[in-house]
């Protein structure tokens, strides 16, 4: 299974009405809401069923399922 990085300039896809994407079309550049954080996306790695983003608050990745609904504030 090969990992794709996400380059920062790719279309992004419409948001829904609350904000929320797929964790597969996460961005560079995203700002996404956990919990009440707001983490701010500075990579995203991808396999056909996980998706793996660096935020610049913490040093460990996060890891979502590609399907996974996140908030995306900006």
């Amino acid at each position: 299974m090969p990992d794709t990085t996400i380059d920062s300039d790719a279309v992004r896809p419409a948001f829904t009405h609350d904000g929320h994407i797929p964790a597969r079309d996460l961005h560079p550049g995203d700002i996404v809401r956990q919990h009440d954080w707001p983490l701010h996306v500075c990579a995203v790695t991808l396999d056909p069923a996980l998706v793996t983003i660096a935020v610049t608050e913490f040093e460990f990745p996060l890891h979502y399922a590609a399907d996974a609904e996140v908030q995306v504030l900006a």
